[in-house]
């Protein structure tokens, strides 16, 4: 946490809070902002697309702290958030009525003072992509709650909470794992709580997705065929049925791997002749393909631009 002595001053007023939007840092399209919210500092509050902000919510820009909301949030009424600290809220979360996020405290231990006027500590608050804070909740400086997690309704959340877990209480404490107990879902496949899936993604029937894999909008994945952890997979990429991908592949755009290929650990394929960090378009993309019954070694690089026929090795 970052301190700074508090020095208590003539009381001042923040204003009336009322909503202009011209005055924020930044506002998407098709953002809702209902009656009786009010955001102060709005010159650093920062929203997505298509955030809905409930009735009667109090925002905090502060002087210093961000506060991102980033695109397709949910803010229930009463909710109030001061981002002293900073606060960052990821896309489709979802917040709860009467919610309340706090990132600074005054330090109660070094005398015997009014605390109001001790040091103030700054922490920021992280909400990850797709949590639910349940109504009530209460987070307190410097947590972060990870992509997809739950916070049950009246909780005090006062430490880190992982990727899709169930927290609840007071303080909260993990109750389990979204997910954790399913084998397949109801299209028959399967896919870890850890694994990102954007929009779009096609899986097919009995494929598998394991811990941390992350599928970009508008790949392909066939039936049958396994990901292993930590398996990347780019948009427009397509894998056939039956094919089995070990830890760490990288498999980037240009790429179709055709049924039954076998891609060994730490494997990657490339999709740039000449790469550079300081531009990408479509017309440097290099195509690769790879026919059934392939299979590709461990921590093999495959230059793009090439045909690798059936059942090579």
């Amino acid at each position: 946490m970052s301190q700074a002595k508090h020095q208590r001053l003539i009381p001042c007023s923040h204003g009336d809070g009322m909503v202009i939007p011209d005055l924020l840092r930044s506002v998407g399209r098709d953002v809702v902002i209902e009656a009786g919210v009010r955001i102060f500092h709005p010159e650093n509050v920062q929203l997505g697309d298509a955030v809905y902000i409930g009735h009667g919510a109090m925002l905090v820009g502060y002087h210093k702290g961000l506060l991102h909301i980033e695109s397709g949030v949910w803010i229930g009424p009463r909710s109030y958030m001061h981002a002293a600290g900073g606060i960052h809220i990821g896309e489709k979360a979802g917040i709860g009525p009467d919610v309340k996020i706090l990132t600074s405290i005054h330090d109660a231990d070094t005398s015997l003072g009014p605390i109001i006027e001790e040091a103030l500590s700054f922490a920021p608050v992280e909400i990850g992509p797709g949590c639910d804070i349940g109504l009530g909740a209460i987070l307190l400086p410097g947590v972060k709650v990870g992509m997809g997690a739950v916070v049950g309704a009246g909780s005090v959340v006062t430490r880190e909470i992982p990727p899709y877990e169930i927290w609840a209480g007071v303080p909260a404490r993990k109750l389990r794992v979204r997910g954790a107990n399913q084998e397949k879902n109801d299209l028959g496949f399967f896919v870890h709580p850890t694994a990102i899936v954007e929009p779009d993604v096609h899986i097919g029937f009995g494929a598998a997705i394991w811990h941390h894999c992350h599928l970009r909008s508008g790949c392909h994945i066939g039936a049958g065929t396994s990901l292993g952890k930590n398996v990347y997979v780019d948009p427009g990429v397509i894998l056939g049925e039956k094919c089995k991908v070990q830890n760490n592949v990288s498999l980037y755009r240009g790429l179709t791997v055709g049924n039954g290929v076998f891609l060994g650990p730490s494997s990657v394929f490339t999709n740039d002749l000449y790469a550079r960090a300081s531009h990408w378009n479509d017309s440097r993309l290099t195509t690769t393909h790879l026919d059934d019954g392939v299979t590709i070694g461990a921590n093999a690089t495959i230059v793009c631009g090439v045909h690798i026929g059936t059942f090579a090795t």
